[in-house]
């Protein structure tokens, strides 16, 4: 499940799917294609659910353009030419980036665009039933195609290894590529009835840094940015999808807040708290840390939409100060380190080769490497730019973050990662639950690799 910060929906608990996970499922071949537009898109598969004036469960990449809607076909040129910017920005061509052709669904939802995903290969744009092409957001379909490209096969998920996971980087670097591609640092939601407050969703100014309080990153930081937009604007005047937004935030979060809090107690979670002082303090990454009663640690008590302000900011200020964009060169610095990556193979301690022992590979690198490698690649003007921006980011903390990543982040995503794996396995022994195991049964060992 994608939960990107361009659409903040609701966290699942302490977001146990531990960053984006890809559905089951892949889009359809291209074989399947007779649409031009389709092909020249890079679309295997264009389908609508729930839409006013389109046929549910028809892939509209099977018809001839001429028997395709017109709003369909714009949507489709549209998202060609953003496929073809995103590539760009990635530092490779549109067909090596898009080897595995994408899917694209819209499907009605009374909260629009705000709840978009990425999912089977593709993207899903969640969309008010009375949907046309005049409110396609085209920020949030970059966001979610870079989720997307990350776990399909091709350049950017190998690029990404050792960094899929990285709580900086997961929903960060969505967001940093739709500012490149589009030139602005505004996550725009595609319905013309919301108000700028909702309808803009990040702001290009000030300055966002890691030295902002831990409240700014806790896992609800989502809610509360909602909550407070809504406080912006007369709620009286306000059109029917803001009022449904509003409303469902405020008593989504009283709802969440509860079940963290249940989940927390009964399960014996350390993390830091949703409490006034502790949200208060300034930010520091050890506030991430979420500690299980069987000893794993997961970065999640903090959401990682919420680093898209910092990351974002920082680019957009090296560019005012450098007179350019540096964005595709920090993807190229993250390609440079792939070949870096440490790789571990782990299994179940218990397990043998016929059940529960089928190895899974765990990867990781720290991110640091590739804001040194940018910052070296500069003359010294642009580095001297390059650390008032680190500074005045309080990016020393991410330096703290990424050790945290690559330090304590084995053995849960390992515990993860080998329980997919061995899914028979775990059930029978009662390994399932990642956060409440039997620490003997359910041992997991790893062997580095490389």
């Amino acid at each position: 499940m994608s939960l990107a910060r361009g659409l903040i929906r609701a966290l699942p608990i302490l977001i146990l799917a531990g960053g984006f996970t890809s559905a089951t499922g892949a889009p359809a071949s291209s074989g399947d294609v007779k649409s031009v537009a389709c092909r020249n898109a890079r679309v295997a598969r264009l389908e609508f659910e729930g839409v006013l004036g389109y046929l549910a469960d028809q892939n509209y990449c099977e018809f001839p353009d001429s028997e395709i809607p017109v709003d369909a076909l714009r949507l489709l040129e549209k998202a060609g030419a953003l496929n073809v910017a995103t590539a760009k920005v990635l530092g490779r061509s549109v067909d090596e980036t898009f080897r595995v052709p994408v899917g694209m669904k819209l499907s009605a939802d009374p909260l629009g665009s705000l709840v978009s995903e990425a999912r089977g290969g593709g993207v899903v744009l969640n969309v008010l039933p009375e949907w046309s092409f005049s409110e396609f957001s085209s920020k949030i379909y970059v966001h979610e195609i870079v989720h997307t490209l990350a776990f399909n096969d091709g350049p950017t998920f190998e690029a990404l290894r050792g960094l899929r996971d990285h709580p900086f980087l997961v929903e960060a670097l969505p967001d940093l590529i739709t500012a490149a591609v589009h030139g602005s640092a505004k996550m725009e939601l595609g319905e013309a009835d919301l108000p700028p407050s909702l309808r803009f969703i990040r702001d290009e100014n000030p300055s966002h840094s890691l030295d902002a309080p831990f409240g700014r990153y806790y896992k609800l930081a989502s809610f509360d940015e909602v909550i407070e937009r809504c406080k912006t604007f007369a709620r009286a005047a306000a059109s029917p999808l803001a009022n449904r937004i509003c409303d469902g935030y405020a008593s989504g979060k009283v709802a969440e807040l509860e079940r963290i809090r249940t989940f927390s107690r009964n399960y014996s979670i350390v993390a830091a708290a949703y409490t006034t002082p502790a949200l208060a303090t300034p930010f520091e990454a050890d506030h991430c840390r979420v500690e299980t009663e069987n000893g794993l640690v997961f970065l999640e008590n903090c959401d990682p939409h919420q680093f898209a302000y910092p990351l974002v900011s920082f680019f957009t200020r090296l560019e005012a100060e450098t007179g350019r964009s540096v964005v595709a060169e920090f993807i190229a610095k993250i390609r440079e380190g792939a070949s870096g990556t440490a790789e571990f193979e782990c299994r179940f301690a218990g397990g043998t080769l016929g059940f529960g022992g089928v190895p899974a590979t765990v990867e990781l690198r720290p991110l640091l490497g590739a804001f040194v490698g940018l910052r070296e690649s500069f003359v010294s003007s642009d580095r001297a730019a390059f650390d008032r921006a680190w500074k005045e980011h309080g990016f020393g903390k991410l330096v703290d973050l990424d050790r945290l990543y690559r330090n304590e982040s084995l053995s849960g995503a390992a515990q993860r990662a080998v329980m997919a794996k061995n899914a028979f396995f775990s059930d029978l022994k009662g390994c399932s639950d990642v956060y409440r195991f039997d620490s003997e049964a359910c041992q997991v060992t790893c062997e580095k690799r490389r």
